[in-house]
């Protein structure tokens, strides 16, 4: 669940976080009740899509631990990739 202590100061990108952990919710649901469709796989590839435009924003803004952050979004994009096929193939993450 969101809260303001996640807030990193950038309505944006706040707005942004809200929002996955809104879907993570939803797939932490589906997973738990172990039910399958598009949403799901959908979901987890549009995390891809939301590091790429915060590493874009953190670059701009010379965010001096950059470096380590991206090592974490390649580790959950990574993750979030095997999700997806998973999901595809009709078997649980």
């Amino acid at each position: 669940m969101w809260t303001p202590e996640y807030a990193v100061d950038g309505v944006e990108m706040d707005r942004e976080h809200e929002t996955w952990f809104d879907i993570l919710n939803r797939l932490h649901e589906a997973m738990l009740l172990w039910r399958r469709g598009g949403t799901p796989a959908n979901d987890l590839r549009g995390i891809v899509d939301h590091f790429v435009h915060e590493e874009e924003l953190m670059a701009a803004a010379h965010y001096p631990g950059l470096w380590e952050h991206v090592q974490g979004h390649d580790e959950l994009r990574e993750i979030a990739r095997e999700w997806a096929r998973r999901f595809e193939r009709g078997s649980s993450p």
